[in-house]
């Protein structure tokens, strides 16, 4: 015979009916779980990336590096105005954002330092021109 105590640690019995998924093939969100990206004009325009050609023999490799690396959004949220994008996104964009304002900002100080010791008016030949003989 079987106790009280028994029936506590039992597994419960298993429903008689299995769940039924509706029949709708049309719905929206069944074809989401299909095909969660079924046409790409669909994806907001902060979800999609820049594209370039990698194989580009004239890229710099220092942009390679980037650019294969990081993916840089087509267009940040803030510029689009939704502000209604996961935290994730929003957290990829300002990182992005700062990035690009460093570069910018180095290549500031590089072009002031360049400016202030002369070197910005050399040519790629100059040392060559300067030493040459009339």
């Amino acid at each position: 015979m079987s106790s009280p105590s028994d029936k506590s640690n039992s597994i419960p019995a298993a429903p008689a009916a299995p769940l039924e998924i509706p029949a709708d093939t049309n719905s929206s969100t069944n074809s989401n779980l299909k095909n969660p990206i079924s046409n790409p004009e669909e994806i907001p325009l902060e979800y999609q990336l820049h594209t370039v050609d990698l194989n580009d023999p004239m890229m710099d490799p220092l942009e390679y590096a980037v650019r294969k690396y990081i993916p840089i959004p087509k267009a940040y949220f803030w510029e689009t105005g939704n502000l209604e994008v996961p935290t994730k996104i929003k957290v990829w964009h300002r990182t992005i954002s700062a990035l690009e304002k460093t570069v910018q900002g180095v290549e500031r100080a590089g072009s002031f330092v360049a400016r202030g010791t002369g070197m910005d008016g050399w040519s790629r030949y100059s040392y060559v021109l300067d030493t040459m003989t009339e």
